[in-house]
């Protein structure tokens, strides 16, 4: 048993030394800021490919985006939510993913736009807290519960996310009616993805806030009383 856990640390041990050295969510970042610059030319020049060579950024982007989440779960053991680093971080992956699923469905790119911006956007802000020092710090104790952290915490982001994501969106189709008043497909096609993310961030939210009263009443013995 203690050969199995001191070898469970040293794999832990090299992979973090090797999610150090990958820098996984600069490359995101990076990419996804390219993704985004791409897709502004394509609009000022009409060119098909630089709106392909976009969304293949943003794909690519979203790779090591994934992989640095995996690598912090199975450091810490833990949700990838447990300071407001890894929070900003997963709300970032969860919105690029939205951004994925639009572009897949609604295409017109509006998955690409929001998503390549909102991923830049929420890791820029992970990169402030960042800075004040180790983001693997120790486990607020009011914290220390994978079950509610996988539950409670991982929904309302989730929540946050989609909710992030449709104030985006919101804010390009107050350009559009600005800029494109006659183009009703265009105006109809932007409205209805402002309502279906609006729906998926309302839902997830008012269950992760369900979620976090009833983990309330089980470590406090009673509800929020200030939310």
């Amino acid at each position: 048993s203690k050969h199995l856990n001191g070898t469970v640390k040293t794999g832990r041990i090299s992979l973090e030394v090797y999610y150090n050295s990958f820098d996984p969510f600069f490359k995101a970042q990076l990419l996804y800021g390219i993704a985004l610059l791409l897709l502004l030319l394509s609009s000022l020049f009409w060119q098909k490919w630089l709106y392909r060579l976009s969304f293949f950024l943003l794909l690519l982007g979203f790779v090591p985006h994934t992989a640095g989440i995996v690598m912090r779960m199975i450091i810490r053991a833990r949700p990838p939510v447990t300071n407001l680093y890894e929070t900003f971080i997963f709300a970032a992956w969860m919105t690029v993913l939205l951004g994925i699923l639009l572009e897949f469905f609604k295409k017109k790119n509006i998955g690409v736009l929001t998503g390549a911006f909102s991923g830049v956007a929420l890791l820029l802000i992970a990169g402030k807290y960042a800075l004040k020092g180790d983001t693997m710090g120790m486990l607020v104790a009011v914290l220390d519960s994978n079950f509610w952290l996988a539950t409670h915490v991982i929904t309302i982001t989730v929540g946050y996310a989609g909710i992030v994501i449709s104030g985006v969106i919101g804010h390009m189709y107050l350009l559009q009616r600005i800029f494109k008043p006659h183009d009703k497909g265009l105006l109809k096609n932007t409205f209805q993805a402002i309502y279906a993310t609006q729906a998926f961030g309302l839902v997830f939210t008012f269950t992760g806030t369900v979620l976090g009263g009833i983990w309330a009443d089980q470590s406090w013995g009673r509800f929020w009383g200030w939310d």
